[in-house]
């Protein structure tokens, strides 16, 4: 495929065309969550100073010696009851980041699969697909109940789980 195409006069202008393409994509999906997340910050920020506002006006309104006893206790149980739910609220996010951490830990300390060898178990698979068929013909061309067939049988049952693992680490290494 590679000798294909680079010996083209236009290759080299789509090359790059499609790499300062992929580039300005990359850019403008960076620039979008960073415009998301300045969003999200701006709406905790509100939220913020709205409960400070509400805060200072209930202080205010205490000093003042409008408020008796029992409205400064339902304010006291009002705002212990907005801190606890501060607290759970970022709990709930810490544990959230501290588990997105372990998983870019580990994706980090997995050895990555060069090309080479991702065709190497792309072949594998071929081979144990290409293996799986034939040993399903020599099913089909017997009797199912002849104990002969039992080894084919074997065979083809751990070239099926073989491929499922080659398919599933070619998976693992496609998403990342």
């Amino acid at each position: 495929m590679k000798n294909k195409v680079t010996g083209k006069k236009d290759f080299h202008p789509l090359l790059e065309a499609t790499s300062n393409l992929r580039r300005e994509q990359e850019e403008e999906a960076l620039l979008m969550e960073k415009l998301r997340e300045a969003k999200m910050h701006i709406e905790y920020l509100e939220q913020q100073i709205m409960i400070g506002q509400q805060r200072v006006f209930d202080m205010e309104k205490t000093v003042s010696g409008e408020t008796s006893a029992a409205q400064m206790l339902t304010m006291l149980k009002r705002d212990v009851q907005r801190n606890k739910d501060m607290m759970l609220q970022l709990g709930s996010e810490m544990n959230e980041k501290n588990k997105k951490a372990a998983e870019f830990n580990t994706t980090l300390t997995e050895p990555s699969l060069s090309h080479k060898e991702l065709e190497v178990l792309q072949s594998e698979v071929y081979n144990l697909m290409r293996d799986n068929q034939d040993m399903d013909t020599k099913v089909a061309k017997g009797n199912p109940n002849d104990d002969k067939l039992l080894p084919f049988k074997q065979r083809m049952s751990l070239n099926s789980r073989k491929r499922d693992k080659v398919l599933e680490i070619i998976k693992n290494f496609e998403t990342e």
